[in-house]
């Protein structure tokens, strides 16, 4: 494990004491997740699609064209649930 001294503004230096006491967590452990964090955004994992990008494709069955008639599918939705009310 490598050790590092970074230097913060007086004003980083407290945002980074609250969050640490917000989390109930050391310093370090949310500097080291705030690396993790930029680390997963500059590979793209952070990204809605880098975050389900398993999940693509992996359902068979149903019907194909979900999306080429979606506003009319949500209509009828809407209209059968307000004649349950």
């Amino acid at each position: 494990m490598g050790i590092m001294s970074i230097r913060l503004d007086a004003e980083t230096d407290r945002r980074l004491d609250e969050m640490a006491r917000r989390r109930g967590q050391t310093r370090s452990r949310v500097v080291r997740t705030a690396i993790e964090t930029l680390a997963q955004q500059s590979q793209g994992q952070t990204t809605p699609f880098g975050k389900m990008a398993h999940l693509i494709g992996c359902v068979s069955g149903g019907p194909r064209d979900l999306a080429s008639h979606s506003g009319e599918r949500f209509r009828e939705m809407l209209a059968r649930r307000n004649r349950r009310r």
